[in-house]
């Protein structure tokens, strides 16, 4: 049993802290766009229009870029860097010449997110979008947590963009099929009780994130931010769970990481979310 018990200590690790409230304060914010600059304001307003619920116009600068501001990363990095800006905005497949490229988010969207440490909202390209699909204002926010419990900036921003009595889900989806290859790993090794491994890893798999949430709930109640927070624990197909997810709730917003500790921003979580829900707004921290 001390052997079991020195397995399931790993999966502890997850679980490091618990949720440390900080507020999150944007006074800046550039639109980066390729679009020429009689098209820009009808653009901005409807990025404007989709944060009003929670960002009141006059209460951060905003700053557009068009298509003849930049015309490769580098140009772009400097007014990034230039501007230091508290949020990104810009949109899937930016300078991108062929619509069909619905596997990538594009490169300079990739860069934004991997190279340099601000946050980027995806809104819906103008140029392959109708202003119709784009979802009208800020409500309903889908935060997936996976297992960066260290990290509360996640959090802390999923709160941020969750207008006041608005639902706010947080998400934790355990891979089934990488749950059953470690418990066949697991079911190799004689001096392990197998039935006891499945039942105490799989109680595990679920006690730390609702610890956590549970102490996301409680900081939500301290610092008064009204919003109705929900915990959804599954585990399963991770894109199937949130496809489900996203087709019962009016969801606005779905907020992601894109890094993990190796900085393989493209093979995270958070990128293949944003990839497969194009039609929506997407946050990625």
């Amino acid at each position: 049993m001390r052997d079991l018990g020195e397995f399931v200590s790993v999966f502890r690790r997850a679980l490091r802290d618990q949720f440390e409230y900080r507020p999150i304060d944007l006074k800046r914010i550039l639109l980066v766009t390729d679009l020429e600059a009689d098209q820009i304001p009808a653009y901005q307003e409807l990025v404007q229009y989709f944060l009003d619920p929670e960002f009141p116009r006059d209460s951060y600068q905003l700053k557009a870029l068009g298509i003849n501001d930049w015309t490769n990363w580098a140009d772009l990095r400097i007014h990034v860097d230039d501007e230091q800006p508290d949020l990104v905005v810009t949109y899937r497949r930016l300078r991108a010449p062929n619509p069909e490229m619905l596997t990538s988010l594009g490169v300079f969207v990739d860069s934004l997110t991997q190279i340099t440490p601000y946050p980027v909202l995806l809104m819906p390209n103008p140029h392959y979008n109708s202003p119709g699909t784009f979802a009208e204002q800020l409500g309903t926010v889908v935060v997936a947590t996976e297992h960066r419990y260290a990290d509360h900036s996640l959090i802390n921003f999923g709160i941020r963009f969750t207008p006041i009595h608005n639902s706010l889900f947080l998400c934790h989806i355990e891979d089934e099929a990488t749950f059953e290859y470690y418990m066949k790993a697991i079911e190799k090794i004689p001096e392990i009780d197998n039935e006891v491994a499945r039942e105490k890893i799989a109680e595990q798999l679920r006690e730390m994130p609702l610890h956590y949430s549970e102490s996301v709930a409680e900081q939500i109640r301290i610092h008064d931010k009204r919003v109705q927070l929900t915990s959804v624990i599954e585990v399963g197909n991770i894109i199937d769970r949130y496809r489900d997810l996203i087709a019962r709730e009016p969801v606005s917003l779905l907020v992601f990481t894109t890094k993990d500790d190796t900085q393989l921003a493209m093979h995270s979580l958070g990128h293949s979310l944003a990839v497969e829900f194009r039609d929506l707004p997407v946050l990625l921290i």
